[in-house]
């Protein structure tokens, strides 16, 4: 298992977690987002200036790029990875993230859309009619991230960052164990 990816919709604390989670589990974290933007700099400032300037195919590529030059230079050693909110839609980038454990961040769609509304909307949401948009982007997706994803976990907006944070590297702690006692068993004890 070469990385644990955290998959979810724009602003279900991928990061945020993601970051708290390898902290406590001293395992090395890295946000997808700076890796694009370390390959974007200094022509664009951000991803949704590239988004919008370059279009999505050139975007795809790039999220895919940036991330399999993350995995062949760091393929020694498990790493935390928060992934975009539409990496559900790079088939690519899928095929790379199946060397690891993909781990859905499942929020209610109430909060996300609380905070999509507060941080400004994305270019994916219709601005015209941004809540009919969402929900319509939020199902599909939703039903994407479980259909690629190991593990679900569901993650409350009654609770703080910090105990989510620790759902998060209590799960992550548990696929690590499943996957070394899994890797000690012998070949013909998987085969019965």
């Amino acid at each position: 298992m070469k990385a644990i990816f955290l998959v979810g919709f724009k602003h279900s604390g991928k990061s945020a977690l993601g970051k708290n989670a390898a902290k406590l589990l001293k395992i090395p974290f890295v946000d997808i987002d700076d890796l694009i933007l370390a390959k974007i700099k200094p022509t664009y400032n951000s991803i949704r200036e590239f988004y919008k300037n370059e279009g999505e195919a050139a975007f795809v590529a790039l999220e895919r790029d940036a991330l399999k030059e993350f995995l062949f230079s760091n393929e020694d050693q498990l790493h935390i990875i928060a992934t975009g909110g539409g990496i559900c839609d790079n088939k690519e980038a899928i095929k790379l993230m199946k060397t690891g454990r993909l781990i859905f961040l499942d929020v209610a769609p109430r909060a996300l859309y609380k905070r999509i509304v507060a941080s400004g909307f994305p270019p994916f949401i219709d601005k015209t009619r941004p809540k009919a948009s969402f929900d319509q982007l939020y199902k599909r997706r939703s039903g994407q991230y479980r259909q690629i994803s190991d593990y679900v976990l569901p993650l409350l907006d009654c609770r703080s960052v910090d105990e989510n944070a620790i759902l998060l590297a209590e799960l992550i702690n548990k696929v690590i164990e499943r996957e070394e006692s899994w890797q000690q068993i012998p070949l013909e004890q998987h085969l019965e």
